[in-house]
């Protein structure tokens, strides 16, 4: 397989994760907000902010993966100019 097409699994594989915390995190603060105990609570609020960063880092790993597709695709380009 190609580098592009090694990149283009990747920034999926990494997507379809982002898409599963996103569901952790809507949950989560569901529970934070409904939880039937004020310390279900304060876990749902930490377990948010773990996510979050978690989520902050894929996000920085998709940018670096998009930021390498360009980069690929601009030389290819550039070849056949």
């Amino acid at each position: 397989m190609s580098e592009e097409g090694n990149l283009l699994g990747e920034l999926r594989r990494v997507h379809q994760e982002y898409e599963t915390l996103n569901g952790r995190i809507r949950l989560a603060k569901q529970r934070q907000q409904y939880g039937p105990t004020e310390h279900e609570q304060k876990d749902a609020e930490g377990e948010v902010s773990r996510l979050a960063r978690e989520i902050d880092r894929l996000m920085t790993r998709m940018r670096a993966i998009e930021g390498n597709l360009r980069e690929i695709r601009t030389k290819g380009r550039r070849r056949f100019q």
